[in-house]
């Protein structure tokens, strides 16, 4: 019995020494770490650049938008009250008369029609 004890402690105590093809086959059993063409580390890295590329655009066209705000606000009309009431009734007047008008104008066909 202490034998076995002897021979555990002696193989914890002792590292195993790995060769770098061991360690090779250990990394390339692993699944997630490579396929079969080792190609997903170029992939990954390709995508990261992709999108840092899109997020710089992004904060680029940012910039340059609310520098043209800065620059050009946006004017505000100031109206009075009166002064909206005055357009829009002259907008309805006029709008008035073209329908008078044309109201008038089928009036006059169908009493043309009718007569005949």
């Amino acid at each position: 019995m202490e034998n076995k004890e002897y021979q555990n402690k002696q193989k914890l105590q002792e590292p195993e020494i790995l060769s770098p093809k061991s360690v090779n086959e250990k990394v390339a059993g692993d699944k997630y770490l490579k396929n079969k063409d080792g190609v997903i580390g170029p992939v990954i890295g390709s995508v990261i650049v992709i999108i840092l590329i899109v997020l710089g655009g992004i904060y680029y066209w940012n910039t340059i938008v609310s520098k043209e705000m800065q620059e050009n606000p946006i004017e505000t009309q100031e109206s009075s009250l009166e002064e909206i009431e005055a357009s829009i009734d002259a907008d309805l007047s006029e709008l008035d008369s073209e329908l008078n008008i044309e109201l008038d104008q089928i009036e006059a066909e169908f009493n043309n029609e009718t007569s005949i």
